[in-house]
């Protein structure tokens, strides 16, 4: 297994507790699914609940996570309806 760079890894890391705690904060959800995984130099995250849906890609902790993803060129999107759940993907670049 090829290591990613230690910037990529930790911002991994961190943007993906941040969506498990706002997860837990906010969504009122049963569970929670995360994929990870390399595509085209870039490393995808997805982290999905089935909570009450509703979350603001502007809102503190989205806005913290776009934050950490774009320090290193990344970005975030994020899909919520209410009632629906939450979808929110990371997209972090990885090229060696």
């Amino acid at each position: 297994v090829k290591r990613l760079h230690p910037t990529v890894e930790t911002t991994a890391w961190f943007v993906t507790c941040e969506a498990i705690s706002n997860i837990h904060k906010h969504a009122k959800a049963a569970n929670i699914n995360i994929n990870v995984r390399g595509e085209d130099e870039v490393l995808l995250i997805q982290i999905s609940d089935d909570g009450q849906g509703g979350a603001l890609a502007e809102g503190a902790g989205l806005r913290g996570i776009r934050d950490r993803a774009e320090a290193i060129g990344g970005r975030l999107t994020v899909q919520s309806q209410f009632a629906n759940g939450t979808d929110v993907t990371v997209a972090l670049p990885c090229a060696s």
